[in-house]
């Protein structure tokens, strides 16, 4: 009669060793894809900042060839035409650059959501692990405690 408990017993040792294991690395799993969803969302923005200071880069180079086409025509600069071209040159940069920025950081908020949505379910996961474990140690407590001699408990009969 004893072997048949050790078994039982180590076998309830497994199967709770395994719950708690599976619930550690399915958070651990949740846990790394939420710090690869903000490294993208910091990346996501930095390549924004990049492409916003490319385009300024071509919006200069392209205000220079027209102040040195208005230069070449003896227009004035810094004056009239030349200064209302450079204004609206600048003004549009500037509404273009704001709302390029306004999007990434929409994009980047929906990317930090995943990322905190991951962080909570990886916390459910491994609390569930653990339960699913002691719910594991506890089913087989009761199991081995029937097995043994002098105990009282009667299993219940199907009618």
């Amino acid at each position: 009669m004893g072997l048949p408990l050790i078994i039982g017993a180590g076998l309830g040792i497994i199967s709770a060793f395994s719950a708690y294991s599976q619930g550690q690395a399915q958070a651990a799993a949740l846990r790394e894809q939420a710090a690869l969803d903000e490294e993208r969302a910091d990346k996501f923005l930095k390549r924004t900042e990049m492409n916003i200071l490319s385009r300024r880069k071509q919006v200069g180079k392209a205000i220079g060839s027209q102040q040195v086409a208005l230069a070449d025509a003896g227009i004035e600069l810094g004056t009239g035409v030349s200064l209302d071209m450079m204004e609206d040159a600048y003004f549009s940069l500037v509404e273009e650059e704001e709302i390029v920025r306004m999007e990434a950081e929409d994009q980047a908020f929906s990317i930090r959501q995943g990322a905190d949505n991951n962080r909570s379910k990886a916390g459910d996961v491994s609390t569930a692990g653990t339960i699913n474990a002691i719910t594991s140690l506890l089913g087989t407590g009761m199991r081995m405690s029937n097995t043994l001699p002098g105990s009282k408990t009667k299993k219940a009969k199907i009618k």
